[in-house]
């Protein structure tokens, strides 16, 4: 159980620089998208269009790899709305509820993703000829990351709760 846990951990901090890496690069990219495209149609009348198909990429990857950062920070959603309502008890069930229900979420999100983006790599971008795969490829990567990343939280649970042998402490 020791070896599984180090696997998924080490997996998990992986994946979180991998998914905060693909996040950063496309914020910065759309950033410098945006002020390029503004200096060139306020100074210049002019604009440069394949910019504009990199903002719509890099908001897609940021879409994507946030949603598993979420799932990393167990922020989602579902955590303070649904469970603050429950007594401590029923909180325990409805955490292992809820984080069922995202894993068949997110075995959804990266299978269907797998099959869009292998899909997409046979389309590419008109304007930057890139095949649009490539920008599909965050969806299983998210499906995956959060699947790691709550299998990570689940098992640490696991182990930081006291085992009761026997009736003995």
């Amino acid at each position: 159980m020791r070896a599984l846990t180090l696997v998924i951990s080490t997996a998990a901090r992986a994946l979180s620089a991998l998914c905060a890496a693909l996040m950063c690069t496309a914020l910065v990219a759309m950033a410098l998208s945006v002020f390029v495209q503004v200096v060139l149609r306020s100074v210049f009348d002019t604009t440069f269009l394949p910019l504009d198909d990199l903002v719509v990429y890099g908001f897609s990857i940021i879409v994507f790899t946030g949603t598993a950062l979420v799932f990393r920070a167990n922020v989602h959603l579902a955590t303070p709305v649904l469970l603050d309502a429950m007594p401590p008890r029923a909180q325990v069930v409805g955490r292992w509820i809820i984080d069922a229900l995202c894993l068949v979420f997110l075995l959804l999100l990266l299978v269907e993703g797998v099959a869009y983006a292998r899909d997409g790599m046979h389309q590419f971008s008109p304007l930057l000829h890139v095949p649009v795969g490539y920008i599909y490829a965050a969806i299983p990567l998210a499906g995956f990351a959060g699947i790691v990343f709550i299998l990570d939280r689940r098992l640490a649970e696991c182990r930081a709760r006291p085992h009761d042998e026997g009736g003995r402490e």
